[in-house]
């Protein structure tokens, strides 16, 4: 089959906006907004339920238990509510956002995937089973590009040939903001302050608790003094750690590439920010590789294995196209790592990727316009490299 160039793949882009998605667009629309209660009744009840513990010790203020016993009841039926809504009109309640986007998907991505790649496939990601996603993830760990996560999960997964060039992206999210991984923070934050910072806060901590429990029921109010002092100790410790994990957790892509070459050492590159402090690496056999490319070294570590082939990849034309993919996924960063016959791209965007549309907004033509620049970024850098040559470097 012939290649395809990209002013026919612009064409088939807009045939099948005009002929198919335009038209469906309405009906999706207004069948995702029947989500809209059931979040917002989640959100609200699961809100109402933490403000009665923060508002708990203060109980004894006048008017504060009725604000407490409406808190528990709204609580309670909010929650039932959604739970209730969700399985009236068939929503996932575990993931309200995508279950919204999903039948969009199932109509359209297929098509849409057609237009770049040659048998293109999608699947959602929790259809992965946990231990091949936890080998996945530990091989991964050894291109020395991706951020260690408590847990991880992957979104979207796609594969598909582009001029013979087998192409897989995958959509992971690692360690999001919620209950559980905010109790992880605070465990892993007090063990580093202890451990770190001095074993002496830890000890000291441990005997401020005890001793405001003792005190509390010995003295009353002083002892409440103490544990609003501990509260606000706590209060700082979520703080920090959750700015820490705001700017450490990874959100984004990851592209591999198989290429019909095969490099004999191992290259990567990461940038110089805090997103990249928190990645395992094995800098055993590495060295520093030094660019003329300027602009590109003074935003990227380079290290590889082998000096010579490190500079004839990292061409000035490859790096632009590294900045094109940074400008078309308005991405926080990409890294990227030259192993074996394999070329592995991680793009941080820090948000939802091959998104058709959200809960909140209706999906238009910019949603697909978006997706088609993206797709191309990606297909350029198989051009950009002739990954599709049995050359070798």
């Amino acid at each position: 089959m012939e290649d395809k160039t990209f002013a026919q793949m612009k064409s088939e882009m807009a045939a099948l906006w005009n002929g198919q998605i335009k038209d469906s667009l309405p009906k999706y629309n207004i069948e995702r907004k029947k989500s809209i209660p059931v979040l917002f009744f989640a959100i609200t009840g699961g809100i109402a339920f933490m403000l009665v513990f923060i508002l708990g010790p203060f109980g004894d203020i006048k008017g504060m238990p009725i604000i407490l016993f409406f808190l528990v009841v709204y609580s309670i039926v909010a929650i039932k509510l959604s739970s209730w809504l969700s399985k009236k009109l068939n929503i996932n309640n575990s993931d309200i956002e995508a279950d919204a986007e999903l039948k969009l998907k199932n109509k359209f991505m297929l098509q849409f995937l057609q237009i770049f790649l040659t048998r293109p496939t999608w699947a959602k990601g929790q259809d992965t089973d946990n231990k091949e996603l936890f080998e996945y993830m530990k091989n991964k760990k050894g291109d020395n590009i991706l951020n260690r996560m408590v847990y991880s999960q992957i979104d979207d997964i796609v594969r598909g040939f582009y001029k013979g060039v087998d192409i897989r992206i995958l959509e992971i999210k690692g360690n999001p903001i919620n209950l559980t991984s905010i109790i992880q923070m605070i465990i892993c934050t007090f063990l580093f302050v202890c451990c770190g910072g001095g074993c002496l806060i830890g000890i000291i901590f441990v005997i401020f608790t005890f001793g405001a429990c003792f005190l509390h029921f010995t003295y009353g109010q002083v002892g409440d003094y103490i544990i609003i002092g501990i509260a606000s100790f706590l209060a700082i410790l979520i703080g920090i750690s959750v700015l820490i994990q705001l700017m450490a957790q990874f959100k984004g892509i990851v592209i591999e590439i198989d290429m019909n070459k095969k490099v004999t050492g191992h290259t990567f590159f990461i940038e110089k920010a805090i997103t990249s402090k928190n990645i395992p690496i094995n800098m055993k056999g590495f060295q520093s590789v030094k660019l003329e490319h300027s602009t590109f070294a003074q935003n990227y570590n380079i290290y590889s294995t082998n000096q010579v082939e490190a500079r004839y990849i990292l061409t000035p034309s490859f790096m632009e196209r590294i900045k094109a993919l940074d400008f078309a996924f308005k991405a926080k960063c990409v890294r990227g790592s030259f192993r074996g016959n394999q070329l592995t791209l991680v793009i941080h965007t820090n948000k939802d990727l091959f998104s058709m549309g959200s809960l909140l907004r209706n999906s238009t033509i910019k949603d697909f316009e978006i997706l088609y620049d993206e797709m191309i970024s990606v297909l350029q850098i198989v051009d950009e490299l002739k990954l599709n040559e049995h050359t070798g470097l």
